[in-house]
């Protein structure tokens, strides 16, 4: 008989914030929590509803006095503690939960140290900075990433392929957080676990070259995130132009399975058709009241949650990380 398995999106979080802190302010949002111990807390939040979004165009065509369609999930996010780290697997919504709290490199980073080779390479995703394409997503085969000159030009956002993990060969799906299918039951996370913070020890299997270098100097950050504020502010005030402004989400395969999106601003939220810089201001300004930028931090806390046609959840995260 065949093992069962189960797929799970593991993130590392990178807030100062206890997994009892993290949990507390998530239960605020409608969770509940199952379990709790000072290693693992489950957080639930069950059948929360909504309009289908195709619901106001057939409206004119319904008998009212029957029930209105509703559609419904279920979320959760399972903190748990391990050695010196703390990590997160979420599930439906979960993730908008904690977005503004992991280490956005950590599912590439480990996914280049988990699949075998580049011969197991079967996807990537990268940012483009030069030329007019800004995304690509690659189907690949037997490729050699050091032999194509236009690397050069690009930052990796996602890695795909096939890696051994646990003593089984297993798909890999590396973005912010890695998407593992293992036979592991959640009781035996710790395990999991183990063999990650292992395999994060170890140098990468498949490296790509570049010319572009991911700054980490805090000093260099800040002067960077000014130049931004100062670009974006300009623009939300209509003295500047968007020019050096680009706003996309990160998996752009995501972004075109969205049919409609949604802006948050700590409690206050609005709706969007289309996912566009000029879009995004007009409604910040018009429904939220956000009339001018005038710190970075509050870029970072517009979140943008992308829905499908049936109203379920594609991706999730922060305007500024787009």
């Amino acid at each position: 008989m065949k093992n069962e398995t189960h797929k799970i999106n593991l993130y590392l979080l990178k807030s100062p914030k206890t997994i009892d802190v993290l949990a507390q302010d998530i239960s605020n949002n409608g969770y509940e929590i199952e379990t709790q111990s000072p290693t693992e807390i489950l957080l639930i939040s069950r059948n929360r509803e909504c309009s289908p979004s195709w619901y106001g165009f057939i409206k004119p065509k319904l008998d009212l006095s029957k029930p209105k369609p509703i559609s419904k999930s279920s979320s959760f996010v399972y903190f748990v503690l391990h050695h010196n780290s703390k990590y997160a697997i979420t599930g439906g919504y979960g993730y908008t939960e904690i977005e503004n709290d992991i280490d956005e490199d950590f599912g590439m980073d480990l996914a280049a140290r988990l699949i075998d080779s580049h011969n197991e390479l079967k996807a990537l995703a990268q940012r483009v900075f030069k030329g007019s394409i800004r995304q690509l997503v690659r189907s690949v085969e037997n490729y050699n990433p050091h032999i194509d000159k236009d690397n050069y030009y690009r930052v990796l956002s996602m890695l795909q392929g096939k890696g051994s993990f646990l003593g089984k060969k297993i798909g890999v799906v590396g973005r912010s957080s890695i998407a593992l299918r293992v036979e592991t039951k959640v009781d035996q996370i710790p395990r999991v676990l183990d063999e990650v913070e292992r395999v994060g020890k170890l140098p990468p299997k498949i490296v790509l070259p570049k010319s572009y270098t991911i700054i980490h100097d805090k000093n260099e950050i800040s002067q960077g995130e000014l130049n931004l504020l100062s670009d974006f502010k300009s623009y939300w005030e209509g003295r500047g132009t968007r020019e050096r402004i680009f706003v996309e989400f990160t998996d752009p395969i995501a972004q075109f399975k969205c049919n409609k999106f949604q802006l948050k601003f700590g409690r206050k939220i609005c709706n969007l058709d289309d996912f566009d810089l000029d879009n995004i201001t007009t409604e910040m300004k018009t429904e939220i009241g956000l009339q001018t930028i005038s710190d970075i931090s509050e870029i970072k806390r517009i979140s943008v949650t992308g829905f499908d046609e049936e109203n379920k959840l594609i991706d999730s995260s922060s305007l500024f990380d787009n």
